[in-house]
C-alpha cells in the first residue's frame, strides 16, 4: 500500500513541477493556486494592513453548502500570543465543528490553558485544546513523512532532499530555539532530526545519519561550510523562484496538500462540520479545490 501511494505522489509531484509557471494548476483532479503568486498577494495585503489595520494572517476560507460547512483556517506558525489565537477561538466556537484536522502530525498531549498549549505547540497546540474542550477528534491532516520524502527522493536525489528538509524542519527550529539545544548542535541534529525521519518510517543509509554527512552536502552544494546560522534563507524558501531546493519545497508542500483534500473530502461523506487549521501558505494554495469539493456535497 505505502509502494502504491508513492508512486501516487511521485506522480504529483512530476506533474505539479511541469506547470509551476501557470498561475493555476491541478494536481491529482483538484485545482490549486501557485505558490509562487503568494509573495504579489502578501504585498498587496501588506499594503492593505497599513491603510486598514486589518492583518494578512490568519487567513480565513469559510464554505457552505446546504448544511455542509467548512472553515479552513491559514496561520502564521507562531508561539506568541497574538490576535490570530482569539481568530482561531472565534471561528472554531462559531463553526462547533465534528471534526479538526492540523498540520504536522498526530498530537496526543493535553493542555491546561489554550495559552499554555500555544507557547508548547502553536497552533497546533492551540487546536487540540480547543478539540479536547469541545469532545471531538483533532486528526493529524498532513502526509506521513515516509510517503512524502521517498517521492520527493525519488525526482529530486535523496541528498538535496535532506538538505532541504534538514534546514526546513531541524536547522530553522535550532537557530529560533524551538527545540532543545543544550545538548549542542550534533547531538541534537541526531535526536530532532535523525531519528524524526526514521521513527517516521524514512529509511536512511548508514552514511547519511552523521552531521559530517549533512555539512558535506552543504558544501558541496554552496561550495562553502555549513554554518547554521548563516545559510542563505532564498535559496531555501519555497515562496520565492530560488532554483532546486526551493522548488523542492513546493513539491514537498503540493504532496500534503494533495492528501490534507483527500482528508477533508472524505470527511464529509461522515460529518457536517470541518475544521482545519494549517499554514498560510496551504490556506492560499488550496481554496479552489475547497470549493470543488464543497461543490461536491450533497445537501438535505
Amino acid at each position: 500500500m505505502r509502494q502504491i501511494l508513492r508512486l501516487y505522489f511521485l506522480l504529483t509531484i512530476l506533474l505539479y513541477s511541469c506547470q509551476q509557471t501557470d498561475q493555476k494548476q491541478e494536481a491529482a483532479g483538484y485545482t490549486m493556486k501557485n505558490y509562487l503568486d503568494i509573495i504579489a498577494y502578501n504585498e498587496q495585503m501588506e499594503k492593505n494592513y497599513q491603510a486598514t489595520g486589518k492583518a494578512i494572517y490568519p487567513y480565513i476560507i469559510e464554505i457552505s453548502k446546504g448544511h455542509k460547512k467548512l472553515i479552513f483556517v491559514g496561520t502564521r506558525h507562531t508561539r506568541e500570543i497574538t490576535q490570530q489565537a482569539d481568530s482561531i477561538d472565534h471561528t472554531f466556537w462559531r463553526l462547533g465543528p465534528q471534526v479538526a484536522f492540523n498540520e504536522g502530525g498526530q498530537v496526543t498531549q493535553t493542555y491546561a490553558s489554550r495559552d499554555e498549549a500555544i507557547r508548547k505547540n502553536a497552533e497546533t497546540g492551540q487546536l487540540k485544546y480547543l478539540c479536547d474542550s469541545l469532545g471531538i477528534q483533532m486528526q493529524n491532516g498532513d502526509l506521513d513523512v515516509a510517503t512524502e520524502v521517498n517521492a520527493l527522493f525519488e525526482k529530486y536525489g535523496r541528498a538535496k532532499v535532506l538538505l532541504y528538509l534538514a534546514n526546513e524542519r531541524f536547522f530553522d527550529l535550532y537557530v529560533h530555539n524551538w527545540i532543545d539545544t543544550t545538548a549542542g548542535l550534533e547531538k541534537t541534529y541526531q535526536k530532532e532530526f535523525i531519528e524524526y525521519l526514521q521513527n517516521d518510517g524514512v529509511v536512511l543509509k548508514e552514511e547519511e545519519k552523521p552531521f559530517s554527512y549533512i555539512q558535506k552536502v552543504y558544501q558541496d552544494f554552496f561550495n562553502q561550510p555549513l554554518n547554521i546560522y548563516a545559510i542563505p534563507a532564498e535559496k531555501f524558501y519555497f515562496l520565492s523562484d530560488g532554483g532546486e531546493l526551493t522548488e523542492i519545497g513546493r513539491s514537498s508542500k503540493v504532496v500534503r496538500d494533495v492528501h490534507l483534500l483527500g482528508k477533508i473530502e472524505e470527511a464529509f461523506k461522515t460529518y457536517d462540520r470541518v475544521f482545519v487549521v494549517f499554514g498560510g501558505a496551504h490556506a492560499f494554495v488550496v481554496e479552489p479545490a475547497l470549493h470543488q469539493i464543497m461543490e461536491k456535497q450533497t445537501t438535505r
